[in-house]
């Protein structure tokens, strides 16, 4: 499996668990990493992807599970992984507006037309007739 995509996994499960995951719920949980030759294989990986994630700013979290037990899980840090308040000048989010008008092929429509929408949302002179979606498809992200 692709690192990037391994790593995408992990960064999912680790969002939308509500406790730490340890190193074997990791394995066995999250695609890519039940597929390392050995437990050492795994541990090398998933110690590299940590380290890639922490050095891209995602806040993976070491915590020690209590009780009677040495073993630690991982977690990430939901208020330290949310995204702040942007503040976009009128103008840059005309141009984001424009960009995404751009992007109007097929693969692209779905994710633009939300993005066009949370433009509008924002305060963005965006106009949704441009996107060439069915209008009940429209009206679900209105």
């Amino acid at each position: 499996m692709n690192p990037a995509e391994r790593m995408l996994n992990l960064v999912i499960a680790l969002v939308n668990t509500d406790v730490a995951m340890t190193r074997t719920q990791i394995r066995a949980a999250v695609a890519g990493y039940g597929d390392a030759a050995s437990d050492d294989a795994f541990f090398r990986m998933f110690e590299r992807d940590k380290d890639t994630l922490r050095s891209l700013g995602v806040p993976v979290a070491t915590v020690g599970l209590g009780g009677h037990t040495d073993e630690v899980g991982y977690r990430i840090d939901q208020e330290a992984y949310a995204l702040g308040q942007i503040d976009l000048t009128p103008a840059e989010l005309g141009v984001l507006s424009l960009a995404a008008q751009f992007w109007a092929d097929k693969a692209l429509r779905t994710d633009m037309a939300r993005a066009l929408v949370k433009l509008r949302a924002a305060g963005a002179p965006v106009d949704l007739s441009l996107i060439h979606i069915s209008e009940p498809t429209r009206r679900s992200y209105i």
